[in-house]
This record gives C-alpha cells, sequence and structure tokens, in this order.
C-alpha cells in the first residue's frame, strides 16, 4: 500500500521486488518518506547494497535523494539502466562502493538488505550516524538472527523501533536510543 510504481528489468543483480526483505524495506521506506511529508526535497537516503536499485528507486520516486551503492559492478549498471527505465534523473545514482570498507555519507535514512553477517559488521561503521539521527532500515535477517543484530545495535547506542517478519525473513527500523 502506497508503494510507487517502478519498472524493473530482472538480471543477474539482486532485486525485483519480489523477495520478502525489499517487500519488508519497502514497506518502512514508504512509511519513513510519508512521516517526513513536506521535508521529502531534502532527505537523504542511503541504499546500501542496492543491487538492481529497488528500494533506492522507491524512495526517489517518493521525492528523497538518493544514492545507492554495491561491490557488484553489474548490480550498479543494472540500477543505473533501471534508474534511466524509470525516468528519475539526478534524484537517485548509483556507485560501486564497498560498505565495509568505504566512508559512508550522511543521511536520514540507510537502507541496508544485506546477509546478517555483513550487517553485523556494518554496525559499527554506522556509529557517527547516531548523533545525526539517522534511522536505519536493515533487512537479510533470517528468523533467529534478528536478536543478534538488536544486541549488536543496542551496544553501539541504535534500538530497535520496530520489526517485522514475513516468511522466514526479519526487517528492523532502528533509531538512536
Amino acid at each position: 500500500k502506497g508503494i510507487p510504481r517502478l519498472q524493473i528489468r530482472a538480471g543477474p543483480a539482486f532485486g525485483t521486488g519480489e523477495h520478502a526483505t525489499t517487500r519488508l524495506c519497502l514497506r518502512y521506506v514508504v512509511q519513513f518518506m510519508r512521516k517526513h511529508g513536506s521535508r521529502l526535497k531534502s532527505c537523504r537516503v542511503l541504499d546500501l547494497g542496492c543491487g538492481t536499485g529497488v528500494l533506492g528507486l522507491a524512495a526517489a520516486r517518493l521525492g528523497a535523494r538518493v544514492e545507492g551503492w554495491d561491490s557488484d559492478a553489474v548490480a550498479v549498471q543494472e540500477a543505473e539502466r533501471n534508474r534511466r527505465l524509470n525516468r528519475l534523473g539526478k534524484r537517485v545514482c548509483f556507485r560501486k562502493r564497498d560498505v565495509l570498507r568505504d566512508a559512508v555519507p550522511a543521511a536520514e535514512l540507510i537502507v541496508a538488505n544485506l546477509y546478517d553477517h555483513l550487517l553485523l559488521h556494518l554496525l559499527p561503521r554506522l556509529e557517527r550516524h547516531r548523533s545525526a539521527g539517522t534511522t536505519l532500515i536493515l533487512s537479510g535477517i533470517l528468523k533467529g538472527q534478528e536478536n543478534s543484530i538488536i544486541r549488536a545495535a543496542n551496544r553501539l547506542g541504535w534500538k530497535a523501533e520496530r520489526r517485522a517478519r514475513l516468511g522466514r525473513w526479519f526487517c528492523l527500523q532502528l533509531s538512536v536510543r
């Protein structure tokens, strides 16, 4: 409900919008954007592990400025192709970057749909984002792993505001404690 229409060309990169983790993230992204209403034009979103760009493209369609990262050059090419297909211009860009090595820039919302072990390594790198009041949406978390992600986030000063489950997958929305 409220999820913007996008055209996505399926290819070898992850993300057509059908996977449970993508659907869960989309739900939280849409709710975050609605909450920000008139401030959307200045809202910056990072999509870490962007795959085909579904999450970043949805945020851009809703009005945010978006930067998507993926370590896979093919994924970045597909995301850029989908950006052009959806005529989103300069509201969104995709780059080949490594979320565990490159400095993560400031953003109001960071979405990371990655495997749980990558999320555990990513969380400490996002420490400076706490002071900026950033919201995190994390998915790619299998049932049974969500509590280890929450504990790690709590130790770093984040708190789980919301969690959702679809099948065997979880999504968490975190904010500053």
